[in-house]
């Protein structure tokens, strides 16, 4: 895949994200952000507004794993530089709702693998399985195939 593709393919997943959770989470409405930093999409309710992060993990299917990335070309990224309240991990078919410093905190008390990652491998990350991921109480697990 390039870059180009992954990157469309990631914002159908925000998209995905934001208009699934909104029914899910009986929000009012959502907003997309198409370049902000440190989240993608805000769901309202009432007056207050709820931040997220939806990262879509292509490879999960094949690995078994989610890949957390926390720096890339040196710099804070990711679960370190994030301003979202949640982040939602697509790894067809679900999708994994969790706050992102509860998960960070997990990461590192369990001394979790960290690996390079990403194009020319230029980023860090959790390696997390997927198994590990769906027994954790802080993470809400959805089904994003069946019909609501």
């Amino acid at each position: 895949m390039s870059f180009v593709s992954d990157l469309e393919r990631g914002k159908a997943g925000e998209q995905l994200a934001a208009e699934f959770l909104l029914d899910k989470l009986r929000g009012d409405s959502y907003r997309l952000y198409d370049k902000r930093k440190g989240f993608d999409f805000e769901i309202l309710f009432g007056d207050r507004a709820e931040r997220f992060e939806a990262k879509t993990d292509f490879s999960a299917a094949k690995t078994k794993n989610i890949y957390l990335e926390y720096q890339c070309a040196g710099k804070d990224s990711g679960l370190l530089a994030t301003s979202a309240h949640y982040w939602a991990v697509i790894a067809s078919p679900r999708l994994f709702l969790f706050c992102p410093m509860r998960m960070l905190r997990y990461l590192k008390d369990n001394n979790i693998r960290t690996v390079k990652g990403g194009d020319r491998q230029a980023s860090a990350g959790y390696l997390l399985k997927i198994a590990t991921l769906e027994t954790l109480d802080f993470i809400r697990t959805f089904n994003v195939e069946e019909n609501s």
